[in-house]
């Protein structure tokens, strides 16, 4: 079983096998970062993600958004 890594107590959810799910988890504590931290956390949380996967947290950022 994978461990999940972790940004100042926010997951990263390494360990969630559904790729939608995880791209969904990770816009969501996105947010909550930008609003704990400020923008400069969030831009290092999700640098944090894989390349491969940042495309489809910017995905989900603009649905929680309202913006597709």
């Amino acid at each position: 079983m994978q461990t999940t890594r972790n940004f100042s107590g926010y997951s990263l959810f390494d360990d969630i096998e559904d790729g939608a799910l995880q791209a969904r988890n990770r816009a969501v504590v996105c947010r909550n970062v930008t609003e704990d931290m400020g923008s400069v956390a969030c831009k290092e949380y999700f640098n944090l993600i894989p390349k491969d996967g940042q495309m489809a947290v910017i995905g989900q950022l603009q649905r929680i958004c309202g913006m597709v």
